[in-house]
């Protein structure tokens, strides 16, 4: 599954709109999770959802095994819970990646936003897209002392 968080409730569930829309999909595969409600099913393949959301999955799975790529969108908006989110993703991608090199399946973390302040060392690919400004890929190594 995908995964992607929003940092806010009505981006979350208006993107999962577009996107199914877009993609000819319906909501049972690009679905949404927020506090109060959500649209998820066992079919889905696509989860849009606010960044508490996914930091409460991690209290029950901190390998968060489900999800083959998650993608933190908006991340230079610098709340708590994206500070976390990301500080606890690096640790996820560590362990991760051993267990891939067992054979167990990998995941991909994909931060997009102004964020150039998170992590050192990583390569910034720029898109002509005038949404998204740059990205990067944090697979290589997050901060030892990230706050």
């Amino acid at each position: 599954m995908i995964g992607i968080t929003q940092p806010r409730r009505v981006a979350a569930v208006s993107m999962a709109a577009r996107v199914g829309q877009e993609l000819s999909l319906p909501a049972s595969k690009v679905s949404y999770q927020i506090r109060y409600d959500a649209t998820t099913a066992p079919t889905t393949s696509i989860k849009f959802m606010t960044d508490g959301v996914l930091l409460r999955e991690m209290a029950t799975d901190f390998l968060l095994s489900k999800y083959s790529v998650i993608i933190v969108d908006e991340a230079h908006e610098r709340s708590l819970n994206t500070d976390i989110l990301i500080g606890t993703l690096s640790r996820v991608i560590k362990v991760r990646e051993k267990l891939w090199l067992e054979g167990r399946p990998e995941v991909k973390v994909c931060l997009f936003g102004f964020w150039k302040l998170y992590v050192d060392n990583v390569s910034v690919a720029s898109t002509p897209d005038h949404h998204v400004s740059n990205s990067a890929d944090i697979r290589l190594r997050g901060e030892p002392d990230f706050v």
